[in-house]
């Protein structure tokens, strides 16, 4: 799974939307800037996401796109929607597989919150196929991340 950037989700969402970037220019937006903010030498703030986030579903409807994001989504870090993307994951699991995904998900990314939440489904997916041994190593997976959180 690839998590984008700041400046590739600007990008992509509007090359997508076909559009340049002279259309999401605004009296408070520049194409300078959004050029700078899709190269990542500028981030982008609260204000201008805001309104490139309206400019990009007025496009959206005009095309008849369901675009489905949200106003953060030009906000967040690939951290963010990697954790997200887990947090919805967890709740959808039915194989081990998926738990093991989002382990190595969370391992790149470093969220510690996710592994011991994906090794405690992981332990109780293998309790409840009675593979005890299993279980445990996984449970005891989640307590020690516990204990590096404090």
């Amino acid at each position: 799974m690839v998590f984008l950037t700041n400046a590739k989700k600007l990008k992509t969402i509007r090359i997508y939307l076909k559009m340049k970037q002279e259309d999401l220019v605004d009296e408070n937006i520049t194409r300078g800037l959004i050029s700078m903010i899709e190269t990542g030498k500028r981030e982008i703030s609260n204000n201008v996401a805001l309104k490139i986030y309206n400019k990009f579903e007025q496009k959206a409807k005009l095309l008849d796109i369901e675009l489905k994001i949200d106003s953060g989504f030009l906000l967040r870090s690939p951290s963010e929607d990697a954790e997200l993307y887990c947090l919805k994951k967890l709740n959808e699991i039915n194989k081990d597989t998926d738990i093991k995904e989002i382990i190595e998900i969370a391992d790149k990314f470093n969220l510690l919150k996710i592994n011991v939440m994906a090794y405690a489904k992981l332990g109780e997916f293998f309790f409840y196929r009675k593979d005890y041994n299993q279980a445990f190593v996984n449970y005891n997976y989640a307590i020690d991340i516990f204990k590096k959180i404090k």
